[in-house]
């Protein structure tokens, strides 16, 4: 059932409560309040299914103890405001005779021996308290049973019952025992109690008209910053949640108009409070920055979020109640994580990590709001090389930082000196950076506590809110956890917010974003130094490695130039083929013997001048070759196809008298010699083949010559063995070459023969020791006579000096 709108503003005030709670709406006429209905169930209730269907059906179950509670005073005894039901205690108030505000309350009833604690304001639980407060605030509007169900324990504190009216503030959290709150958390009802209200426009608290009454006694049970505006001046009165927004004007805002509460804002509250009659219906309004004034420290920098409920009775606005949410940690969480995440991708870009403490001031300058950066400086570090090992220095650090950019701070300003020599410096914040790299964490620096020297903080042109630093943070950069530190950024905190939990994340995530963009530049950096020493490295092979080509390449052309020039020259035809068989070189001479015209030279194309039956012979060698190192053969060549002039080929038998050019032209066919051989790979595959190819016609016909004159002459010598007469042959100068038989009898010449042996010796004595003493020259006498020789008739020895011969 969807409630009226009269009744929107308690629903405003049950919505937050954590306790099951609804509304019932009573009839008009009281002669029919068994037509009673629940119109709200608070989400606190819908959390609870059995118990909410429960409530749900009692319209329809007349006679149920719990709901005639509700809708008859007289259940449970006259004006009872409890009652016992599924273990909770229930109360109920009613609004206005339209309306009855039904909540749960898990404590025990008076009767049970739950005693608070010493005479003080304690906070009890929620129900209880809720209906002391509207008790203080109108007696006669509904009177507590408590005292008189219990007249032994009572509940409330005896020193709330004084004689003015005093409100109370409750405890909202169930299943929580009551305990004693401090004197500072009881201030707030003290000073509601001791403003003067009897010189507002709301005048004193016992004649506040009974609706504002009740709406202010639940207010102050809500945790939630609630403000009532009342009357055609909007008095203001609100709960101590509220005063925390009000900061330091509490509580002189208490009793005060609207404008003097929100001057900055009363336009914009005035336009929601508008709208909000004018629909009969809540306004909200979006996020709103608002400041909270603080006594020693600049306003606080707060977010808040709000809507405005009218309070209306009998179709007449009184008031509105101001329902405000804090947004302020969601919407500096957004705002900072939005600074990295856009600081993450720009620092991303950089490519070395000169360029990215550049980038990193850059995004700094470039981000805003710049509240949270209000003072920037950035130094890079780096080794002190002229702090050696041994050196005696002021202090024990060997680092120096060189200035890199800063923010909110002008040129020349001593806080920021272009150098720092850690070792020896005192100026600018040297103290507090070593102290930060020796701590190798995160350093909080303080104005208070003389960390950050005010008289480095004059001049400086505070970025943000405009308003100075009394707190510093000192962070230093490293890539990873165990390497040495980079860079140290010193940043202002923001001055009108607290450096609370929320801050303190802040800075790590933005210590973590700046390690982790510095590791990253750094592997970039040195992946770049070592691409570009691999590029230079390869730029130098790659020339080296073409210097070394062309020379082997020109070396190749002149000894190609030289082998072929050289293969001229030998008297042999030569070829290379490769593993098939091709030809791929071939002298002049190849093609000359051939008959081959010159040119490339198809697969196995010279065998078209073989003769046909000697065809196999050439491929029967080449298969051999394929297990073999070397082999010879030997074909011939059809004579038809030789079309150049006969070769010059010079042979010794051209002394004997035997004409060879003749023998050459006599032919019809060549005979060539050829020998074969294989140039093998390391798995014994052939990678190319070297013929070299002989013409041996001209020798074969010779020799067949020669042979034939040989065989005449043994036929002839034969022949002149069988004469019956001496013949003999003799050379010009007499000298006998060769006789017959019938020749050496005529003459009474023996036949036979002469051997001469010729020995050197180094002197006359060494000769002598062979003649007589040398046992080898002595076995040679000794065999002499197995010859048929008689020494020394037979045998004789000559010894001779160049120029001189000598008969011993």
């Amino acid at each position: 059932m969807e409630p009226p709108r009269q009744a929107l503003w308690p629903i405003g005030l049950l919505e937050p409560d954590p306790r099951p709670s609804f509304l019932v709406q009573l009839p008009a006429s009281s002669d029919t309040v068994t037509d009673a209905t629940v119109v709200y169930q608070n989400p606190a209730l819908a959390s609870h299914g059995d118990l909410q269907s429960t409530i749900t059906l009692f319209p329809e179950q007349h006679g149920e103890p719990f709901w005639s509670w509700i809708i008859n005073p007289e259940v449970g005894g006259a004006g009872s405001p409890w009652f016992s039901f599924r273990g909770s205690i229930w109360t109920k108030v009613v609004l206005q005779t339209r309306w009855i505000i039904v909540g749960s309350n898990e404590i025990h009833p008076p009767e049970a021996p739950a005693v608070l604690g010493p005479p003080s304001i304690s906070r009890v639980q929620s129900s209880q308290m809720r209906l002391d407060g509207l008790d203080h605030l109108n007696r006669s509007m509904i009177k507590s049973q408590f005292t008189e169900s219990a007249p032994t324990t009572p509940v409330v504190n005896p020193r709330l019952e004084s004689d003015k009216p005093r409100p109370a503030r409750v405890l909202s959290e169930p299943n929580q025992k009551a305990i004693e709150i401090a004197h500072g958390q009881e201030s707030f009802l003290e000073i509601v109690e001791a403003t003067d209200w009897d010189s507002t426009p709301l005048g004193p608290m016992d004649s506040w008209p009974p609706l504002l009454q009740q709406t202010y006694s639940q207010m102050l049970c809500n945790s939630q910053p609630t403000a009532i505006y009342w009357g055609e001046d909007f008095t203001t009165v609100y709960n101590e949640a509220f005063s925390l927004l009000v900061g330091s004007r509490h509580p002189s805002t208490l009793g005060k108009p609207m404008r003097d509460v929100f001057p900055d804002m009363a336009g914009q509250i005035q336009k929601l409070m508008d709208t909000s009659v004018k629909k009969q219906r809540a306004s909200n309004e979006d996020e709103t920055r608002f400041f909270v004034d603080t006594p020693s420290r600049p306003p606080l920098e707060t977010y808040l979020k709000w809507s405005i409920v009218p309070l209306t009775q009998d179709n007449k606005c009184y008031g509105f109640v101001h329902h405000i949410s804090e947004t302020t940690l969601y919407q500096l969480f957004r705002r900072r994580i939005k600074m990295l995440v856009n600081m993450g991708e720009e620092l991303g870009t950089a490519k070395d990590v000169k360029s990215l403490w550049g980038k990193l001031i850059n995004e700094f300058a470039s981000y805003e709001p710049a509240y949270d950066i209000p003072l920037a400086i950035l130094y890079s570090i780096e080794k002190d090389e002229s702090v050696r090992e041994g050196t005696t220095t002021k202090y024990a650090s060997s680092r120096i930082c060189h200035f890199e950019g800063a923010l909110g701070v002008p040129p020349g300003h001593p806080i920021t000196p272009e150098q720092l020599r850690l070792s020896e410096a005192d100026d600018g914040l040297a103290p507090q950076i070593r102290r930060a790299l020796q701590g190798r964490k995160p350093l909080l620096i303080s104005e208070a506590d003389g960390s950050l020297p005010k008289d480095l903080l004059q001049g400086l042109q505070w970025r943000g809110f405009g308003d100075p630093c009394d707190l510093a943070i000192v962070l230093p950069i490293r890539p990873t956890r165990d390497e040495e530190e980079m860079g140290v950024l010193i940043l202002g905190l923001n001055p009108r917010r607290p450096y609370d939990d929320a801050y303190k994340l802040y800075i790590r995530l933005l210590n973590q974003k700046l390690s982790m963009s510095l590791a990253c530049t750094v592997l970039l950096q040195e992946e770049r130094r070592r691409g570009r020493t691999a590029a230079e490295q390869a730029a130098y092979d790659h020339a080296m490695l073409k210097e070394k080509l062309a020379y082997q390449m020109k070396e190749t052309i002149e000894y190609t130039r030289l082998f072929q020039t050289v293969s001229e020259f030998i008297p042999n035809g030569f070829s290379i083929g490769d593993h098939q068989g091709n030809i791929t070189f071939a002298n002049r001479l190849w093609y000359r013997i051939t008959g081959y015209p010159e040119g490339p030279v198809s697969n196995a194309g010279f065998l078209d001048c073989v003769l046909e039956e000697d065809r196999p012979k050439i491929r029967e060698a080449y298969e051999r070759l394929k297990s073999r190192d070397e082999v010879d053969f030997e074909f011939r060549i059809r004579e038809a196809d030789h079309k150049e002039e006969p070769m010059r080929v010079q042979s010794p038998f051209e002394n004997a008298g035997l004409d060879l050019a003749a023998a050459a032209q006599d032919r019809t066919e060549r005979h060539v010699m050829a020998q074969a051989k294989a140039e093998r790979a390391g798995d014994g595959t052939i990678i190319r083949t070297f013929t070299c190819l002989t013409d041996v016609t001209a020798h074969k016909k010779v020799a067949d010559e020669a042979i034939m004159r040989a065989q005449q002459a043994g036929n002839l010598k034969r022949m002149a063995e069988l004469a019956t007469v001496g013949m003999f042959d003799m050379d010009m100068s007499g000298r006998l070459l060769g006789a017959n038989n019938v020749f050496f009898e005529l003459c009474g010449l023996a036949k036979g023969y002469t051997i001469v042996a010729k020995t050197e010796f180094a002197s006359l004595a060494d000769m002598r020791w062979y003649d007589d003493e040398c046992p080898a020259h002595a076995k040679l006498k000794a065999l002499v006579p197995e010859f048929g020789l008689n020494p020394p008739e037979d045998v004789m020895s000559i010894y001779f000096e160049p120029g001189h011969v000598a008969v011993l």
